[in-house]
């Protein structure tokens, strides 16, 4: 895989320079990725799950697919936390409870032994449709991707490392509902924020501290 790859890069960590690490981050995002469309493949093909359009749901299904591939591939390197709390500033200073401490969908952690330093990358999962199901609807999810409690705790500053955008989509297909992401995102921000298509797949931009920083967006299949 790709991190493996990078990994085995014979780079003294005293000389590591910013090229060098930037370079690791992509081999990193892009294992992290490989790794997600492995675990929902994984997860459409085992007919022992109940399939549901339940986010939590699906996702402790995926997680749970995430740790097996893991463990079957001996990736120590790599470990995933499902939910922890984003604590805050003002939380670790107590002038915030913990309680308020929003969560993570996913925490992917990527130990690099040549850079000497472990790279971190959040999971923000959603469910997307294109038209309506018997229990969802079309624009409010869509909207929810893009607002304060999706696209926007990455665009906010709520969620101070990089990281993905999974979605989940009950119908539709890619194309399509990211032009209608876009439309909400130019409306919701500013069109320097929409997806856009890469030959890593598909990102947006945006700044934080001064620093542009890029959020995949990962759309897997459920029907």
């Amino acid at each position: 895989m790709s991190y493996l790859k990078s990994v085995q890069i014979n780079t003294n960590s005293t000389n590591v320079d910013a090229e060098i690490i930037y370079e690791l981050v992509i081999s990193l995002k892009t294992t992290t990725k490989e790794l997600l469309l492995q675990a929902h493949k994984h997860y459409i093909a085992d007919t022992t799950i109940q399939k549901s359009q339940d986010e939590e749901t699906i996702t402790a299904c995926i997680f749970g697919k995430l740790e097996g591939i893991l463990d079957a591939e001996n990736l120590y390197s790599i470990s995933i936390v499902a939910e922890p709390r984003n604590y805050t500033g003002k939380i670790i200073k107590g002038k915030v409870s913990p309680k308020k401490a929003k969560r993570f969908d996913m925490l992917f952690m990527h130990t690099s032994f040549n850079a000497n330093r472990k790279f971190k990358f959040i999971i923000e999962a959603k469910v997307l449709c294109h038209t309506n199901t018997s229990t969802r609807n079309a624009t409010r999810l869509q909207d929810e991707y893009v607002n304060e409690n999706g696209m926007g705790r990455f665009i906010k500053g709520s969620f101070q490392h990089e990281g993905f955008m999974l979605g989940y989509l009950l119908n539709g297909i890619e194309n399509i509902m990211i032009d209608n992401l876009n439309k909400i995102i130019s409306n919701k921000y500013s069109p320097k924020h929409n997806i856009t298509s890469t030959n890593r797949g598909y990102i947006s931009k945006y700044t934080l501290k001064n620093i542009v920083k890029e959020l995949g967006h990962i759309f897997v299949n459920l029907n």
